[in-house]
């Protein structure tokens, strides 16, 4: 039987016929329907069934919406229902690559700080995550060291420093493990050779300097500081760093022009005004040094060490009002802050309120066992209030302690040392 002809009317019709079918069969019908009335069905379905099965009335009263009128009563009524929290199973979870490496790049060492666990379970996985190896080990290596396991973090070092022996930053890791063990050659030779492969490595340079501090080698923790400021003029820490470490040195002029450095960098410093307020009083000059500590009280208010220091400084001047006040302050701002009940025990005792200067000193004792200018100043201000017996057990402790106390008190060198306790 011979087939009928299609009009160009048919086929038309045919092929809009067919298209609609993909479309539902896509999804891309849905496009057509009204957004307001697809959620509001949406959410009718969803009422229904939430009915169905607990046999209470729907929350949702969607039978009067209208497709113009849905979004205005949707947000009313969803402003009226709770929104219920995500369960945790539905929550991203962190891979070991995540809790090990953090922040960290294949750059660098550093970043957020690292999980033990998380970086053992990654090692274990080995391609799995595609992290580099000396990366790992090294971030694994931190995690120990920062847990106190500087000898297990050696090792990690070690077996990073073997994958990739011309990164820097794995020495320098590895010098801060032996110099937590106060291993300090270990430490030196590392920072060493970190910076024969950068000699450009600000933080070696400042890490080597304080491990020659420790050892004593103030000169040459002064160099490695001083190298560090020629590579960065404008590192304020570095310049700070320097001015205690001439002021440890009794150069008091080199120390107070790099405090000054210090203040032209960061006028807010703290440390910078405080630091050089400590020198003035060692050299005397007092009105200078409150000066200095007004500037870093007016910085920070609540600064304890700053009132302590100024408070030093009145007493210095004879304004005993002012030095007690100050005293009291800091005090107040620290409860276990020992100078500050030291000296005010001081100040107390010049006044000849002998037991007042037992009580601050006996209370800067419970603090600091062990610092021999309160338990032979306690001593002397039990002498003064007639108790000889607890006054000798006094001197004779403090001399134990510290073998000559007394002539350094009466030359000055215990008032400085007292002083420079109030450093920030």
């Amino acid at each position: 039987m011979p087939r009928a002809r299609q009009t160009p009317e048919c086929r038309s019709a045919m092929a809009a016929g067919a298209t609609n079918a993909r479309r539902r069969a896509s999804g891309r019908w849905r496009r057509r329907i009204p957004g307001g009335a697809l959620l509001a069905a949406v959410l009718l379905m969803a009422a229904t069934e939430a009915h169905a099965q607990n046999g209470k009335r729907s929350t949702f009263v969607l039978q009067s919406m209208q497709p113009h009128s849905t979004h205005s009563a949707l947000r009313n009524e969803l402003a009226r229902t709770p929104v219920q929290p995500v369960p945790k199973s539905f929550a991203p979870q962190a891979t070991p690559k995540d809790r090990c490496l953090g922040a960290a790049t294949a750059g660098s060492a550093g970043g957020s700080e690292p999980s033990v666990e998380a970086c053992t379970a990654l090692i274990e996985a080995g391609k799995r995550y595609s992290a580099p190896p000396a990366l790992v080990y090294s971030r694994r290596g931190e995690a120990y060291r920062l847990r106190g396991e500087a000898e297990t973090a050696i090792a990690d070092f070690d077996r990073a420093i073997r994958l990739e022996p011309r990164r820097a930053d794995l020495y320098v890791a590895r010098g801060l493990a032996y110099r937590d063990l106060a291993e300090y050659d270990g430490a030196l030779r590392n920072f060493g050779l970190a910076l024969k492969l950068d000699p450009r490595h600000v933080a070696a340079l400042h890490h080597r300097a304080a491990v020659y501090r420790s050892k004593g080698q103030l000169a040459n923790a002064v160099a490695d500081v001083s190298q560090a400021i020629k590579i960065n003029p404008r590192d304020l820490n570095a310049y700070l760093e320097r001015a205690v470490l001439y002021r440890e040195m009794q150069d008091d002029v080199k120390a107070i022009a790099d405090f000054a450095q210090a203040i032209r960098l960061d006028s807010h410093s703290i440390e910078a005004h405080h630091g050089r307020a400590l020198i003035h009083i060692a050299l005397r000059d007092h009105d200078r040094a409150i000066q200095d500590l007004d500037r870093a009280i007016n910085i920070r208010p609540d600064h304890a060490p700053s009132f302590n220091v100024r408070g030093l400084a009145y007493a210095a001047k004879g304004e005993t009002r002012r030095a007690l006040q100050d005293f009291d302050y800091a005090i107040a701002m620290d409860e276990t802050f020992a100078e500050a009940y030291r000296n005010r025990g001081a100040l107390h005792h010049g006044n000849g309120s002998h037991r007042r200067a037992v009580e601050d000193y006996s209370r800067a004792i419970e603090l600091a066992p062990n610092d021999a200018y309160s338990i032979y100043s306690r001593g002397l201000a039990l002498q003064a209030a007639g108790d000889e017996e607890a006054a000798d057990a006094d001197i004779a402790r403090a001399n134990a302690l510290e073998p000559g106390i007394a002539p350094r008190l009466r030359s000055g060198t215990g008032r400085r040392a007292q002083a420079d306790s109030g450093a920030p």
